[in-house]
């Protein structure tokens, strides 16, 4: 019984590695991304803020989508339920490092960019377990 216990202790323990390494790595290509795309607009010059705003949610959607690809490529089972806890993981650590760097405040515009978030983690939590 209790070496039951302690096994269903350390696949915990695993998972919660599997999404916290999903998610580092998730943000990593994402920052990656994000800095390609700020050099690229810096060579460019002017541009405008619709297409700005477009291209600042480019890294976001390969931040959800690579961290729900790792987290169950890592987990190796049930792709949709690990994209939506990768992806609601991931929204939380954007918000905390929004509020410590830029004194962000929750409000109905973040809606739209969590629903993409957890769209793009859910297609790389299954893509993830099927490949």
């Amino acid at each position: 019984m209790q070496r039951k216990i302690e096994c269903k202790e350390k696949s915990l323990k695993n998972i919660v590695g599997i999404f916290i390494l999903g998610n580092a790595f998730g943000l990593l290509v994402g920052l990656v991304c994000l800095l390609a795309i700020s050099f690229f607009a810096s060579l460019i010059g002017s541009v405008s803020f619709e297409v700005m705003t477009f291209l600042a949610s480019v890294p976001l959607v390969i931040c959800a989508f690579t961290s729900g690809f790792v987290a169950a490529k890592g987990v190796k089972r049930k792709g949709l339920v690990v994209g939506v806890f990768s992806s609601v993981l991931l929204f939380f650590i954007i918000f905390i490092i929004g509020c410590i760097f830029f004194n962000l405040k929750l409000n109905v515009n973040m809606i739209p960019r969590f629903v993409m978030l957890l769209i793009f983690s859910v297609l790389g939590g299954i893509v993830g377990v099927n490949k």
